[in-house]
């Protein structure tokens, strides 16, 4: 953190936080970097906005700025409420502005976040627990405290006269973390002095495992990775580990629900007896899997709608399509898309595909059945279905993939609109 860096602290109030906070003051005057804190108020304790204001006062003392932040926990359900809770507290430290965020984990909470981990069932990822240093979207993440005992950050508050607050749901062991805190670490160490220590060790050899995996996958995508998917016959003549590993970085590199390893074990299974062209029955998260042209390509979930699906064009630049997974953009244009002035004669629509529908691209050839454009243009049979059919009264105009029908083509020097299809549920 050099000079005129700007660094964010996750301040609760806490013990381990206002320990922290000390040191980085301090600090921050020694090398000259800008301190700030961010204070999350979830609203779930009754003494919650005891703690903001603890937190306000703390930091006027030292003359910090602090952001209080109110987040709303109904907005991040489904995961539980420790889950929940976390999920908000991250979304506002990372936050655009800092250089560095730092929180106050340490060595306990290095053990506990290995045991809920291995309780889960989780690879070396996820018992790799949590990194002293982490890059992310907007700077970098720092745990400094990682290695300290909880001791050795008491004796250090109560010899430097710090004030902190206690959080009294830390007692609770009904939640699981508090259930390891209070239940299960106290009674291993008395029976294993030093496991603390060791578990968060274990976690330091797996978090280089882990590095290790995936470099590994760096290599294998660079040689079976495809314009849109990998390649399924070098897939496939991976061992499953590796193949795997394979498939988890994919998804991480590009943000997609992690599955469970019994999805990917089978989504190999169905690769290996697959057609080049063939259909996948197999669930990958919020994912479904498909084949096309021999490449595995990763398709969002999402409800067929019905065949009768219509939608008005009313001259916006764009016109969201939701229930079909994407967008279509008009852009004017000359001599290119289909004709303004022909647009302008009858209503103009956004339908899907019922069957029988056909085009002529040429005014020299006859009409084409749409089924055998399709066919003809390599398109994906998942994504058929879905096209956005674009139509002026009862006749088609425009298909993505095919291009406009030579009676709506607008001619030279004629003012056109531009159409392009943009798909928001293929994956990357």
């Amino acid at each position: 953190m050099g000079s005129g860096a700007r660094v964010r602290l996750g301040l609760s109030g806490g013990r381990d936080s206002v320990v922290l906070l000390a040191i980085l003051a301090e600090l921050s005057v020694e090398n000259n970097f800008v301190l700030e804190c961010v204070h999350v108020h979830h609203g779930i304790s009754p003494k919650a906005d005891q703690w903001a204001e603890f937190c306000a006062t703390l930091c006027a003392t030292r003359g910090l700025r602090i952001d209080i932040v109110r987040v709303k926990l109904g907005d991040l359900s489904g995961k539980g409420i420790e889950a929940t809770a976390r999920a908000a507290r991250y979304a506002v430290l990372f936050r655009e502005g800092a250089d560095f965020v730092l929180t106050a984990h340490h060595l306990q909470d290095q053990a506990e976040t290995v045991l809920l981990q291995l309780l889960r069932g989780s690879g070396a990822k996820g018992l790799a627990a949590m990194p002293r240093s982490q890059a992310d979207n907007y700077g970098g993440i720092l745990r400094p405290l990682l290695d300290e005992a909880p001791a050795e950050l008491l004796a250090f508050a109560e010899s430097a006269g710090l004030q902190w607050i206690e959080d009294e749901s830390n007692e609770d062991t009904r939640f699981r973390r508090n259930f390891i805190r209070h239940e299960v670490l106290p009674r291993v160490e008395a029976r294993f002095p030093g496991a603390t220590r060791a578990i968060a060790r274990s976690a330091a050899h797996l978090s280089e495992t882990q590095g290790l995996l995936e470099e590994l996958a760096t290599i294998d995508l660079a040689a079976i990775g495809k314009a849109g998917g990998l390649d399924v016959g070098c897939l496939s003549g991976l061992n499953g580990a590796r193949a795997k590993n394979v498939l988890r970085t994919y998804f991480s590199q590009n943000s997609l629900e992690m599955p469970q390893t019994a999805h990917l074990e089978e989504l190999l299974r169905q690769i290996k007896s697959a057609r080049p062209d063939g259909a996948l029955r197999v669930k990958l998260g919020n994912m479904n899997a498909q084949i096309h042209k021999g490449i595995l390509r990763l398709v969002t979930s999402t409800n067929q709608p019905a065949s009768s699906f219509e939608v008005r064009w009313a001259g916006e630049a764009v016109l969201p399509l939701p229930h079909i997974g994407g967008a279509l953009s008009f852009s004017p244009g000359i001599g290119a898309g289909v004709s303004v002035e022909k647009l302008a004669l009858k209503p103009v629509t956004v339908r899907l595909r019922i069957g029988g529908e056909r085009m002529r691209m040429a005014s020299h050839r006859p009409l084409r059945t749409l089924k055998n454009l399709l066919r003809e243009a390599g398109m994906p049979y998942w994504t058929r279905g879905r096209l956005p059919l674009l139509y002026c009264g009862d006749e088609l105009a425009f298909v993505p993939g095919i291009g406009v029908a030579s009676d709506y083509r607008a001619g030279v020097g004629e003012p056109g609109m531009v159409l392009e299809w943009a798909e928001s549920f293929v994956s990357r």
